[in-house]
């Protein structure tokens, strides 16, 4: 697999999905989250790569499975209270909108800042 650049609506997607289409206890396997219609827009290696990364900040439980290659797979097993907070600062399209505009003119953001800033819009509505 070559090295990809996080993409954050390939984050924010694979989150809404996990969360809406799976029960607890599932196992999901790549293979079927791939056949998920909302995430037909990504390519394989975009998803086992924002998997991978949901899966290193601690905001989904995984197994992944590596060869000699590198990444080949990865099992989902669940979102994380982590992953469940930063899906909460992110899931409102308007909110979601509204920061991918304030961040659009930076080279790179952070997973942490995107969700800081999404908390601090949801904040600033009240």
């Amino acid at each position: 697999m070559k090295t990809l650049k996080l993409n954050h609506e390939c984050v924010r997607d694979s989150l809404l999905v996990i969360e809406r289409d799976f029960s607890l206890n599932d196992i999901i396997k790549l293979d079927d989250f791939e056949k998920t219609p909302d995430l037909a827009k990504y390519t394989h290696d975009e998803l086992l790569y924002s998997l991978s990364k949901l899966y290193e900040a601690n905001f989904i439980h995984a197994e992944e499975i590596r060869m000699e290659e590198g990444l080949f797979d990865i099992r989902i097993q669940e979102l994380t209270w982590e992953g469940h907070a930063f899906l909460d600062n992110i899931r409102d399209p308007k909110v979601w909108k509204n920061v991918k505009k304030e961040i659009s003119n930076l080279k790179s953001v952070s997973l942490p800042i995107i969700a800081k800033m999404c908390a601090d819009y949801i904040k600033g509505l009240f």
